[in-house]
Parts: C-alpha cells; sequence; structure tokens
C-alpha cells in the first residue's frame, strides 16, 4: 500500500513537474527559413536564437530582411529619381519662366509715363534731359526705345536736313548762287552761319555742304531762295513734302530752324525724315564728312575750313580726329 502511494506521489510529481522542464529545456522550435535555429522565449520572457544544439547565436534574419527592404527602398527612390527630376527640373523651369514674366511685367509697369521700350527688361537709356527721344532700327523701322514720341518739340538746326533734302532732289548741285539781301537780313551774329556776304557767289554744292556739315543758317536759306524764289515758297515745299512722307505731327516756318512756336515736330517724324534722308547717298556722304574746305570767292581771298558739328565724329578744329 505504502508503495502504490509512493508510486503515485512520484508520478504526480512527475506529471506536475514535466510541463515546467520541458517549457524551460526544451521548448518547441519556431521554423525557420533553413530550419537550423530556432527562437526561444525563457520563463523570464527573453527571447533568443538558438541553433540546432542549443547554442546562442546572432538573430540575422530579421536583419538581412530588413536590409533587403531598405535595398527595395533604395532602389525604388533611384527608380523613382528621374521622375521626381523633372517634376522639380519643369517645376524651377515654370518658376523661372513666371518669374522672368514677371519681372519684365513689373519693368513695363515701372516705365515713366510716355515711355516705351520694345523689351522692358533692358536698361533704358538715359535721356532725363530731353523732352523726347527715340531710338530706332534704320532697317526695319522698329521703335526701340521711345519717350514723348508724339509730344510736339521745336525741331531747331535738324530742319535743315528737309532743305537739304529738298535741294538734293530739285536743284542742280553745280549750279552758281548768288546770295542775297532777302536770304541774309534776317541772319544775326547770334545764329550759326558760314559768314555768307550778301552779293557772294557760292555753288548749290558748297551751300548744301556748309549747311550740313557747319550747320549754318544762312546757306540754308540762300537754298532756299535759289530753289524756290522766296523763303515763303520754300516753306510750302517743305511741308508738303512733310505730308508726302507722313510727318502728320510736324509744320514748318522758315528752312533753317529759327525758333517760331508755329515751326515744331516730333521725334517720330524726324526718325522718318532721317530714315528717308540715309536712303539718298549724297546726303549720307555729306554728313559724314569731318570738315569741309570752301576755296576762295568772289568775296573771300582765302579758304574757310567748316568743322562738322557733329561731335560722333570727333573731330578737332584743324580736322584731326581726337
Amino acid at each position: 500500500m505504502k508503495k502504490k502511494r509512493l508510486i503515485s506521489l512520484l508520478l504526480a510529481a512527475f506529471i506536475t513537474v514535466m510541463p515546467l522542464s520541458f517549457s524551460f529545456a526544451a521548448p518547441t522550435p519556431e521554423p525557420t527559413a533553413d530550419n537550423t535555429t530556432s527562437t526561444v522565449t525563457s520563463p523570464d520572457g527573453t527571447t533568443r536564437t538558438v541553433t540546432s544544439d542549443g547554442n546562442d547565436v546572432k538573430s540575422t534574419p530579421k536583419a538581412t530582411e530588413s536590409t533587403d527592404t531598405s535595398s527595395d527602398t533604395e532602389t525604388t527612390s533611384a527608380t523613382e529619381t528621374p521622375s521626381d527630376t523633372s517634376s522639380d527640373t519643369s517645376s524651377t523651369s515654370d518658376t523661372t519662366s513666371q518669374s522672368d514674366t514677371d519681372t519684365t511685367s513689373q519693368n513695363a509697369n515701372s516705365l515713366p509715363d510716355g515711355v516705351t521700350m520694345e523689351d522692358p527688361s533692358l536698361t533704358p537709356p538715359n535721356v532725363q534731359y530731353a523732352q523726347s527721344a527715340l531710338l530706332m532700327d534704320m532697317a526695319s523701322g522698329r521703335v526701340l526705345y521711345s519717350k514723348n514720341l508724339d509730344e510736339r518739340v521745336y525741331p531747331a538746326s535738324t530742319t535743315k536736313i528737309m532743305t537739304a533734302i529738298l535741294a538734293l532732289e530739285m536743284g542742280n548741285m553745280d549750279d552758281t548762287v548768288t546770295a542775297t539781301y532777302d536770304a541774309l537780313k534776317s541772319i544775326t551774329l547770334e545764329d550759326s552761319h558760314m559768314g555768307i556776304l550778301t552779293g557772294e557767289e557760292l555753288t548749290l554744292d558748297q551751300l548744301v555742304k556748309g549747311m550740313l556739315v557747319y550747320s549754318a543758317n544762312d546757306a540754308a536759306n540762300v537754298i532756299a531762295i535759289h530753289i524756290a524764289g522766296s523763303l515763303d515758297a520754300f516753306v510750302d515745299l517743305m511741308n508738303q513734302k512733310a505730308q508726302e512722307l507722313g510727318m502728320t505731327g510736324t509744320h514748318f516756318v522758315n528752312p533753317c530752324g529759327s525758333h517760331d512756336d508755329n515751326h515744331y515736330t516730333t521725334a517720330r517724324d524726324l526718325a522718318i525724315l532721317s530714315k528717308y534722308a540715309m536712303k539718298n547717298d549724297q546726303f549720307r556722304e555729306i554728313v559724314k564728312m569731318p570738315i569741309y574746305k570752301i576755296p576762295a570767292t568772289n568775296k573771300y581771298a582765302s579758304e574757310r575750313i567748316l568743322v562738322n558739328t557733329n561731335l560722333f565724329l570727333g573731330t578737332s578744329p584743324t580736322g584731326n580726329r581726337y
């Protein structure tokens, strides 16, 4: 009886302890990819990886999986990079284009009243002292810059461009012209003149060259009377030519440009006239002369040297270029 009770107690004790021992010493391994390692959970809750013989090893499968995932992520990211770069480039291009448009618009809006520019993004010329101005491409007639383009202004000596064109188109350059009192009576010492005397004989060629090179008012008046018979008749010819050329904002009252409230033009009209004049070969040859020498006449024993008043030609009184 005692023996049976002892055996029963031993069996009960064995059955009671067996689960704990099994869990502690040899837990059921979790299957892995290569079945050479297993994860073991200790009674204190610690998880570790062991080999089939029970030795601890570092758990690498998870790290490998993480690395592979990272690699996949990097690959995906690298694959998507060109698309993202294109998008960024397009976005940058759009931003730059928009910025340029905004800058151009801003510059156009910031231009003073009366000023126009073909390309508002460029720096405008400094014409603060000019009442009006115009920069034109002579070949195409495009207006690149303008200031008060159609505002009425006084042409002064640029009037002589019209006088010269009429003389070149209507006169004979070899004609000998005698200066009259009517032509010279309005000329004063304050005027720009070449010293023509009443009764002096000069060719029309000499008069036109003296007028354009030296801006001689006396020569302009002598030319006018020779071509039309009187100053008034010549002025009529000037205004007719202006209308023919489309100079709608221009009105002349004399051939030399002396000030008169009714003697006016615009920057646009002067550009039209200048473009027309520069098509004339004789006109172009004369206006580029740095100096012009008039030989002795019936009133002067020696030659007169006239220096071009156009400072762009850069000449000294002796005719030498600066």
